[in-house]
């Protein structure tokens, strides 16, 4: 058992053990919606279209960030890093032009469509059901794993 000389001192070693948590779980909460994205890609092989797997590299980990009562941490899809612009379809390049691709590809696989041509997992609202039970069980887990005793 640590001791501490100063109230700053437990509150520093708090935070350190927050921190690692915050990791941990931002890891896990990753890793469940990552498995859903990898069981969607697995449900459909597209015969119109080359696939070119932005969506699952689009899921990402934000940076841990220090506030003032602790950590934050996001896993998000980063739109940003979705180019639908250009479609290669039986081997004729098409341009997407006048309409927003990268927002439809990512809402129709957050919620179950293979592009119209086939459903399948919703990579956004099934991973979503789960964590609405489960994220403050993770969180909880790590934050004891991580040597913050609680309740």
């Amino acid at each position: 058992m640590a001791t501490y000389n100063s109230i700053e001192e437990v509150v520093a070693d708090i935070q350190k053990k927050m921190g690692s948590a915050i990791i941990k779980a931002q890891e896990q909460i990753y890793e469940i919606i990552d498995r859903f994205i990898k069981e969607y890609y697995s449900e459909f092989t597209p015969k119109q279209y080359q696939r070119t797997y932005q969506l699952y590299q689009s899921l990402v980990k934000s940076e841990i960030q220090k506030t003032p009562t602790g950590y934050k941490a996001r896993v998000y899809f980063d739109v940003d890093k979705l180019d639908y612009y250009m479609k290669t379809i039986n081997g004729h390049q098409y341009k997407n032009t006048g309409s927003d691709w990268e927002n439809k590809t990512l809402y129709s696989a957050a919620h179950g469509s293979h592009g119209g041509y086939k459903s399948g997992t919703a990579i956004y609202d099934d991973p979503i059901e789960i964590l609405n039970t489960e994220a403050i069980k993770i969180l909880k887990r790590m934050l004891i794993e991580s040597g913050i005793p609680i309740k």
